[in-house]
């Protein structure tokens, strides 16, 4: 660890808004790096030499040269070595218990940067090997590398995970709180990933997000990491597409996901619901096509969730008939104007 002349100089500043004394803080050289002094800096410090030879704190009584005036010296340890010296002058037995107290200070500091660094080294291994790890879509096992740095990183990737997918906004990103077995990586400025096998991690993510409205996604369990991404994160789109806060599990959204994978939509139909699209009126049926096939064709249920008569959803259901020359009432027809209609949705979301 090497003490950098900005910790230093802070120390330094400090120091001396609180004691009425010159603080000089030295390299492991004796070179001064920060001083009340400024033109004391990069001049070699003589009692600091001599107290980083010896290992010891060294008082100074007398004057030594233009500089050399009575203080204090005392070396900073830091992992056994000393890696510079904290001087303070006025006489010895006034100012060593407030060097004694200065140099545990820089001691923690050393010790607080030493570890920050070592953190930041630590997660920029981490993001680096869960990105990797999220590509995985095969066996694991058939990927050396990424099983020596997982145990490098002292985790274990043989246990089956769900990927859960979060948009919200980045500041929440930020404070997120998971438990310790689990782990995030932020992908976006808005969204985050979290690999776990809890289900408690599970159950307080959905809480977390039906109270805040953020919308979420589920992958499967597996152990072939990348899949559950690619699952949660395309939950976490249809969700949005076709508005429903109930597809948070890729089960949940799995159907339409294949039958837009499938391409079997048929051009007409989309061509019909694009023109439906250019009118109030048009938007109704679409909304009524949406609201029949959600209510299972109950014609009650239907027109109590539009707020209409049950003769007018009767005369929107003849003219969706007219216009698709598809008969709701058919479980077939009614399947074709279902198809279309996730079609329309999906490219009209993505367009």
């Amino acid at each position: 660890m090497k003490l950098s002349s900005r910790l230093a100089q802070s120390i330094v500043d400090n120091t001396m808004k609180q004691i009425p004394y010159n603080v000089n803080i030295m390299d492991e050289n004796g070179y001064i790096i920060a001083s009340g002094d400024k033109n004391r800096t990069n001049t070699l410090h003589v009692g600091a030499v001599e107290a980083i030879k010896r290992r010891k704190t060294l008082p100074m009584t007398d004057e030594v040269g233009s500089y050399g005036q009575p203080g204090i010296n005392m070396p900073l340890i830091f992992d056994g070595k000393v890696v510079g010296v904290i001087g303070i002058t006025g006489k010895p037995q006034t100012v060593t218990p407030l060097a004694s107290l200065l140099k545990m200070t820089a001691e923690l500091l050393l010790e607080q940067a030493e570890q920050n660094k070592n953190e930041v080294k630590y997660e920029n291994s981490l993001n680096s090997f869960l990105y990797q790890w999220s590509q995985v879509t095969d066996d694991i096992n058939k990927n050396t590398g990424l099983l020596l740095e997982a145990d490098n990183l002292k985790i274990d990737i043989s246990k089956p995970r769900n990927v859960i997918a979060i948009q919200c906004p980045p500041e929440v990103i930020k404070q997120f709180r998971i438990d310790s077995a689990d782990l995030s990586l932020p992908i976006t400025a808005n969204t985050v990933l979290i690999f776990t096998y809890l289900p408690s991690t599970i159950a307080r993510c959905i809480e977390l997000c039906k109270k805040k409205e953020f919308n979420i996604g589920i992958g499967d369990s597996t152990t072939s990491i990348g899949i559950s991404v690619n699952q949660a994160l395309r939950t976490l789109e249809l969700s949005k597409i076709f508005i429903n806060e109930n597809y948070i599990y890729y089960k949940d959204i799995k159907f339409i996901d294949s039958i837009l994978n499938s391409n079997i939509y048929s051009d007409k139909i989309i061509s019909n619901f694009r023109q439906l699209e250019d009118s109030d009126t048009g938007k109704e049926l679409i909304e009524t096509i949406y609201q029949y096939i959600k209510n299972d064709g109950n014609v009650v249920k239907t027109s109590n969730v539009l707020h209409i008569h049950r003769n007018s959803l009767n005369h929107r259901l003849l003219r969706i008939h007219e216009i698709f020359n598809l008969d709701p009432r058919k479980t077939v027809d009614l399947f074709k104007l279902y198809l279309g209609y996730i079609y329309f949705t999906y490219y009209s979301y993505k367009s």
